[in-house]
């Protein structure tokens, strides 16, 4: 056990390494010569390395391990089909179950379903060239998976999970979280959902293929697609044969389950798979996109249990969002009626409502659920009449709650901005923003920073569609006096005075005059805006997010960002640098820093590109990474390195050297290293040695790009004069300086401000260290890497507010937590930092000159 488990530890790279050792095929035959009791445990494990392993085994110089490795799963997954024992069975059945979900690329294993139903779902395509190699086992597998039973399944849903999504929502972990219950159902269904993944991946155009015989996306995505053009038509996908009756009839059967949470969830997934299958043998696309619906309601009818425990809760939502969306593309320029759109809304609103309890709270990019809400809220805004609005108090009361969720109301005031140049909004508007913002701007008293963000998204979408009228009312509730942040963020918001009663616009100018944020435009512009409240004129309006200092207005900037970045495309990792040239001949070497984020911390890893520029094949290569950081005279040692290894290690794997490199070849080895936050400077430095080789007359010229990448070569010549003391050559590259972009993403919460500089930059980030740009070597057409440039707003004079001519950059670290922004003043040579977290600022200002270099 613990020699297993020490090999499950053990990364891709260095699986690779152990492959070299024992090529893929011996290695599962030792598996299957050890004892019986231990048999199916180290036969599972080595199955596992070898699908864990798979990316860095394409990537590789190694033309004979792909092949070999392909030839070790087809033994794995030949004895699904065999007489072996049920133990040996069931570890078969788990190493298919590692592969298929390495494709669907979802981190919660029960929650599979979602990659199927997303219009635009990101598969791992790499292990999709892997499946295909061995589908052709895999359908002989398939009779006899259905009945297969697995208590220990990775598609079975367990309540740590359930407990970490509560944890992810800013729920008590234990809400709605009850131990597994309907065991022997839960079993039947997950073995069902093997097969019926199996089926679709083999048969039903999980993998569809193209006319070269490639594969390009899912069936799902496919038929959306082809409906965007026109009219729904007859689509046909070839001789696919259809699902064995045993798979039809299993499903079917747990289907009807009935009981506690457990046989409701997995009747559900079993819902849901039955609606794939049918839609992958169906020409009627009119009948497909009723089956959507059908198939939701009858979700929805399940019980209250559905509303009350978070997992389905989480489950329904994500299939739920994603379901109604793709029935959406799929008809998209048909003209439905009333009842349809209505029966769609509902399940939106449904949708809405359990997502909005659900959705993780704590990201720096938005979170999946989050995306797939504001998808769901699209739909709803493009489908619903005036009557419609009535759905989503009627969704509240489902799940047992008082009030409207209010990142429900986010999602739906975002929805309404995307489409508002394709549809008219009045109405839907103005009955959301009368129901509604008076209770989001009572929750902003309370520091809600959810609130505040949906409550100003709702009166922005309210002033584009023209509902002036309906924010006015809500803006002279009595109700409001007194709450100074919610009269706050309306006297910001304001777009024009209208019909405000005297009493409201003093209280906002009072409350604007009592608001103190560091900064000479914050005060310019609270005395703009706060003259025009008082004189009544609507010149020196312009609308902002605001809030008051202090954490709440941090909070409430990260969920703008989060709602704008439900805008843009799925981020698909870390961001990748250009290759940087390390040492040139005769052994060039090319980095490239590949940075995420894990745990708080960032991730580096480091891509390192050999290319032997000589006519000889250099030996015995060997590779060191090292670590340096610059310190002060008489400054103290750090309790805490600011960087680590992988656990376990207490410096970077010295991997075995490379044999030989090719003349005129290439080679690539990896290295990796763990940041901690907040950032240090720091360098990386690579030293190489390899065996001495004879001097070469006619190097010059040779570069990577213009030396042909050949394996062949004259026989290599080797001298043998090689000095006793140093029969090596050593060598130190370039160093490479860590960049403030390995620690931070582009931050979106400052936008959509007619007020620039931002007010609510100055108040989620009341800390700040002013330098002379001159100083620091930044001109005006300096800009910072990894973070988001604002764009200033446009310069009408009767709509926008600007002072001084500046650029301004934010960015959120890898603690999804911190805030660092850069103002640069031109008129002024200055070069001001701000942050939200004081220790922050002095950790990046201490060495400031630094940073803007590394990242230049």
């Amino acid at each position: 056990m613990v020699i297993l488990s020490s090999l499950e530890q053990l990364l891709p790279e260095d699986i690779v390494k152990l492959l070299g050792v024992f090529d893929p095929e011996t290695l599962m035959r030792r598996a299957l010569a050890q004892p019986a009791a231990t048999r199916p445990l180290v036969f599972k494990t080595f199955g596992g390395l070898l699908v864990k392993c798979w990316p860095c085994v394409t990537a590789g110089y190694d033309h004979d391990l792909p092949s070999t490795c392909v030839e070790a799963l087809r033994m794995a997954f030949a004895l699904l089909a065999s007489d072996e024992s049920d133990e040996l069975v069931l570890a078969s059945a788990a190493v298919l179950d590692e592969l298929m979900l390495a494709y669907l690329n979802v981190s919660v294993a029960p929650m599979a379903m979602v990659a199927f139903f997303h219009p635009a779902w990101e598969f791992r395509s790499i292990y999709g060239t892997l499946l295909m190699e061995v589908l052709r086992d895999l359908r002989m597998a398939l009779p006899q998976l259905i009945a297969l039973k697995d208590p220990d399944c990775i598609w079975l849903p367990n309540r740590d999970q359930a407990i970490e999504l509560n944890k992810a929502a800013g729920l008590p972990p234990r809400q709605g979280v009850e131990s597994i219950t309907d065991q022997e159902a839960l079993a039947v269904e997950a073995g069902c959902f093997r097969a019926s993944l199996l089926w679709f991946l083999a048969f039903g155009g999980g993998l569809a293929r193209n006319q070269d015989g490639g594969h390009d996306s899912t069936l799902l995505v496919d038929l959306g697609r082809a409906t965007r053009g026109g009219a729904a038509r007859e689509l046909r996908w070839g001789d696919l044969p259809p699902p064995p009756a045993e798979l039809v009839a299993k499903l079917a059967e747990c289907s009807a389950f009935r009981g506690k949470w457990g046989a409701l969830f997995a009747s559900a997934r079993a819902q849901l798979v039955q609606m794939m299958m049918r839609f992958c043998h169906s020409a009627d696309m009119m009948q497909c996109r009723d089956l959507v619906l059908t198939t939701a309601e009858n979700l929805l009818q399940l019980g209250n249990d559905v509303f009350q425990q978070s997992y389905l809760r989480f489950f329904l939502s994500e299939c739920l969002s994603s379901a109604i969306s793709l029935w959406h593309v799929m008809g998209k320029q048909l003209k439905e009626g009333a009842a349809l759109n209505s029966r769609a809304c509902s399940i939106c609103a449904d949708a809405l409502v359990m997502g909005a309890v659900m959705a993780p709270k704590t990201c720096a990019t938005a979170p999946h659920l989050l995306r797939l809400m504001v998808m769901a809220a699209k739909v709803f805004v493009l489908r619903a009449g005036r009557g419609d609005v009535e759905l989503l108090p009627a969704a509240v009361r489902k799940i047992g709650q008082e009030k409207m969720p209010a990142l429900a109301v986010a999602a739906l005031a975002r929805a309404c901005w995307m489409v508002k140049d394709l549809v008219e909004l009045k109405a839907l508007v103005e009955g959301i923003v009368q129901q509604h913002l008076l209770g989001l701007l009572l929750e902003t008293a309370d520091d809600s920073p959810i609130a505040q963000a949906s409550a100003w998204l709702l009166i922005s979408v309210a002033q584009v569609t023209g509902c002036q009228n309906a924010l006015v009312d809500v803006f002279n509730r009595g109700e409001l006096l007194g709450k100074s942040p919610a009269i706050l963020l309306a006297a910001a918001s304001l777009d024009t005075l209208g019909s405000l009663t005297q009493s409201s616009r003093s209280n906002m100018a009072e409350v604007l005059r009592q608001t103190d944020l560091p900064g000479a435009e914050w005060t310019a512009y609270r005395e703009t805006l706060a003259k025009a409240l008082t004189q009544g004129q609507s010149q020196g309006v312009f609308t902002t997010p605001l809030a008051s200092s202090g954490a709440s207005a941090a909070s409430f900037a990260r969920w703008l960002h989060l709602l704008r970045d439900c805008e843009q495309p799925q981020p698909q990792g870390g961001e990748s640098s250009k290759m940087i040239p390390l040492s040139g001949p005769p052994l060039f070497v090319y980095a490239q820093p590949i940075h995420s984020w894990v745990s708080s911390e960032c991730h580096v890893t480091l891509r390192i590109d050999l290319f032997n520029a000589t006519a000889l094949s250099i030996r015995d290569v060997q590779a060191v990474l090292s670590i340096s950081r610059p310190t002060r005279m008489g400054e103290r040692g750090e309790k805490m390195a600011p960087w680590h290894f992988a656990e376990g290690l207490v410096r970077p794997l010295t991997s075995s050297p490379l044999e030989y490199i090719p003349c005129r070849s290439s080679a690539t080895i990896w290295r990796d290293v763990y940041l901690r936050f907040p950032p240090k400077p720091m360098s990386l430095s690579l030293s190489f040695s390899y065996e001495k080789v004879m001097p070469e007359t006619n190097l010059s010229g040779l570069t990577p790009a213009s030396t042909p990448m050949t394996r062949g070569g004259g026989e290599d010549l080797w001298s043998d004069e090689e000095e006793e003391d140093h029969p090596r050559l050593h060598f130190t590259c370039l160093p490479i300086s860590a960049a403030l972009s390995w620690y931070f993403e582009p931050f979106l919460g400052f936008d959509e401000s007619r007020a620039f500089p931002p007010p609510l930059l100055f108040a989620a980030c009341p800390h700040s260290k002013t330098s002379e740009a001159k100083e620091l070597g930044v001109t005006s057409r300096w800009t910072m890497k990894g973070f988001h440039q604002i764009s200033p707003p446009s310069t009408d004079p009767g709509r926008t507010w600007r002072q001084g001519d500046c650029k301004c950059f934010a960015g959120i670290g890898c603690d999804l937590q911190s805030l660092l922004c850069f103002i640069l003043r031109e008129s002024e040579s200055t070069l001001e930092v701000r942050s939200n977290n004081e220790w922050l600022l002095q950790a990046v200002t201490a060495d400031l000159m630094f940073w803007l270099l590394a990242d230049g």
